[in-house]
């Protein structure tokens, strides 16, 4: 019977934690063909392939009833790379499927203007926004619905920490206005990015492996030099053994 209702206490906390809308969830698999379609229409690389985000910890503050249940630790960020364009499993953020069938549209058609300009994130993805607005003018209504619904789903700026709520007012500011915010304060915990409705570049898998095969070769390198200088000094005869075979 204790199990039973412990069971049932940790079904109704976690339900209750959770912000989402299984009811109204849109996944990947049912838009994925789409997905492709869509990103190659508005101007993305045809070569790339659709795939599925993984989920990773985010580390950002969440609502006391999420850290009582040990829920929304993890988030399944849009991602883009030179041969994968990864996009959440899931959207269930909205009680409308509609709006999160939008939210799918929406970071498909801003992967598509999303370029590497070695800027920081949050300028980026305001960058971003501001070309897939102005190449798709008829994605404007769609943005700032989803804008308005992502903000009612954020932490009150009332809630959080004077750091943390310079980040957050950043982020809502970067959101209403893009291209305003030049830099995002810098706070404890990072600001949550699950509800920013922006997709991320991700450097290519040969440019990660070029750059840990270029930190292996100069690690290498002063070891290659020891031994050969070890090695040209043992084959080096020495002052002594010189003078002996002079005195002979």
């Amino acid at each position: 019977m204790e199990e039973f209702v412990g069971g049932l206490w940790h079904r109704l906390i976690t339900r209750a934690a959770r912000q989402t809308y299984p009811e109204a969830a849109v996944r990947l698999a049912d838009v994925e063909r789409m997905a492709g379609v869509l990103f190659r229409a508005f101007g993305g690389d045809p070569g790339l392939r659709v795939a599925a985000a993984a989920h990773e910890h985010h580390g950002a503050r969440r609502r006391w009833l999420a850290r009582i249940a040990h829920v929304d630790d993890t988030v399944a960020h849009a991602r883009r790379d030179a041969q994968t364009l990864s996009l959440p499993p899931t959207l269930d953020l909205f009680p409308e499927r509609a709006a999160n069938r939008d939210l799918y549209l929406w970071l498909i058609a801003q992967a598509a203007a999303t370029h590497d300009t070695g800027a920081e994130w949050i300028v980026a993805c305001q960058q971003a926004t501001l070309d897939t607005l102005a190449r798709l003018p008829g994605l404007r209504a769609r943005y700032d619905r989803l804008v308005d619904a992502v903000l009612a789903l954020r932490l009150p700026l009332d809630k959080l920490p004077a750091d943390e709520a310079a980040a957050e007012a950043a982020i809502r500011r970067a959101l209403t206005e893009p291209g305003t915010v030049a830099h995002l304060p810098a706070a404890k915990h990072p600001p949550s990015r699950s509800r920013c409705g922006c997709t991320r570049l991700r450097p290519s898998t040969r440019a990660r492996h070029a750059g840990k095969a270029a930190t292996a070769t100069r690690s290498a390198r002063p070891r290659r030099n020891r031994r050969r200088r070890a090695a040209a000094s043992a084959a080096r005869p020495s002052t002594s053994t010189t003078r002996r075979a002079a005195a002979r």
